[in-house]
C-alpha cells in the first residue's frame, strides 16, 4: 500500500507541471516577449536658415514589450530655400530633405499621459532643383543629421496615440552655395499621429 501511495504521489508532482503546461528545466527561460507595431504623419515646426518653416514626413517602427522601439522616419521641408538668394532664386529651388533610423524608450506607457524619447541617426540632402516646368536635379549636397526629441504621449484608444514634442535637429557636412551645416540645425516643435498595437 505505501508503495502503491509512494507512486502517487511522484506521478502527481511530475505530472501536474506538464498538465498545466509548465516545463521544468534546468535553465529557466525568460518571460515571453509582446512586440507591435505603429506608423503615422508627422507635423514639424522648426527653423531653418534662421527662418520659420513646416517639416512634414511619416514613421513607423516595431515596439518590444510596451517600451522599446525600433524604426524610421522621412521627412521633407514644405518651402523651398531660394529666398534672398540673388540669381540662384530666379534660376533653381532648394529643398531640404532627411530620414534615418529612430530609436526610441516609452515611459509607463498605460499611463494615459506619459513620456518618450526618440533619437533620429540619419541623413539629409540639400538639393537644386530648376524651377521651371520640366523639373530636374541640378546639384545635390550630403549631410549627416542626429535629432534626439522628448515627447509627452497620449493614449487616444487602444490602437490611437497623439505625441507633442521638443527636440533638436543636428546636421553636420559641407558648405553648399551660401548654405552651411548650421543654417540646416534649429530647435524643432513635433506633432505625431501614430496609428497601430501598442
Amino acid at each position: 500500500m505505501k508503495k502503491i501511495l509512494m507512486a502517487l504521489a511522484i506521478l502527481a508532482v511530475t505530472a501536474g507541471p506538464v498538465l498545466a503546461g509548465e516545463q521544468d528545466t534546468l535553465i529557466k527561460g525568460g518571460h515571453e516577449h509582446e512586440h507591435g507595431g505603429f506608423g503615422g504623419p508627422v507635423v514639424k515646426l522648426t527653423a531653418v536658415n534662421f527662418e520659420p518653416g513646416a517639416v512634414v514626413g511619416v514613421r513607423g517602427g516595431w515596439i518590444l514589450d510596451h517600451q522599446f522601439t525600433v524604426g524610421g522616419g522621412g521627412y521633407v521641408l514644405l518651402s523651398n530655400l531660394n529666398q534672398g538668394q540673388g540669381d540662384l532664386s530666379e534660376e533653381a529651388d532648394l529643398t531640404f530633405s532627411y530620414g534615418g533610423l529612430e530609436l526610441g524608450y516609452t515611459f509607463w506607457p498605460d499611463k494615459l499621459f506619459h513620456g518618450n524619447f526618440l533619437a533620429l541617426i540619419g541623413g539629409g540632402s540639400l538639393s537644386m532643383m530648376n524651377n521651371d516646368d520640366d523639373e530636374f536635379l541640378l546639384e545635390s549636397n550630403d549631410y549627416f543629421v542626429f535629432e534626439p526629441e522628448l515627447n509627452l504621449e497620449m493614449n487616444v484608444t487602444k490602437f490611437f496615440r497623439i505625441d507633442l514634442g521638443l527636440g533638436y535637429r543636428l546636421v553636420a557636412g559641407d558648405e553648399f552655395y551660401e548654405y552651411d551645416y548650421m543654417d540646416l540645425s534649429g530647435v524643432t516643435g513635433t506633432l505625431t499621429f501614430k496609428f497601430g498595437k501598442f
